[in-house]
């Protein structure tokens, strides 16, 4: 009988600490190329969307169902802005070279000394200056090398970056949405 007991106990103890970490975040939402996207990275993805959109719409008025369909939105291109960064890194190093680090380094450092981005990224995004610089900066720079080296082998950017995200293997571990053909779409 005691046996029981205490193995009831651990179950509920593991139970519990299994809520905590999931109310945390610490779940896995994704898998991009054999990268994990964790639920509190896209939840930290939507709550500066949403931040941000808030801010630029204050003054105007939307009805409830206007607000969900926004909402779900903001949630979906979160989620996809993740895994289009995740797909770009992963092949940043063998496509760019091993430089491409110090190269995006060299360019977030050019950010940085704008006087007003630490005031932009606490007012509007509500976030500070690192945290801006990881989830905005980093992924926005890299784009931009992709994008210079495309333009200099007069090849498009963008159709290629549409064909990488349609043979990306993504793995979604939510019934929220699908990956299709290199986009993320709403389940209904």
């Amino acid at each position: 009988m005691k046996f029981f007991y205490s193995f009831f106990l651990i179950l509920i103890f593991f139970g519990v600490v299994l809520v905590f970490l999931f109310r945390a975040g610490w779940y896995p939402l994704a898998l991009v190329n054999g990268n994990l996207i964790w639920g509190f990275s896209y939840e930290q993805e939507v709550n500066v969307a949403l931040k941000y959109y808030d801010r630029l719409t204050k003054d105007k008025a939307l009805d409830e169902t206007q607000k969900e369909d926004i909402d779900l939105e903001i949630r979906r291109s979160a989620l996809e802005k993740i895994i289009q960064d995740v797909v770009l890194a992963d092949r940043a190093e063998g496509d760019l070279g091993v430089t491409v680090q110090s190269e995006i380094n060299s360019r977030v450092a050019k950010y940085m000394t704008d006087k007003k981005l630490e005031e932009v990224a606490n007012n509007y995004f509500n976030m500070t200056l690192e945290d801006f610089k990881k989830m905005i900066l980093e992924p926005q720079a890299l784009k931009e090398i992709y994008a210079e080296k495309f333009k200099a082998d007069k090849k498009d950017f963008d159709l290629w970056f549409k064909g990488q995200l349609k043979v990306a293997s993504v793995t979604l571990f939510t019934s929220e949405y699908r990956f299709n053909k290199g986009v993320l779409e709403l389940n209904n």
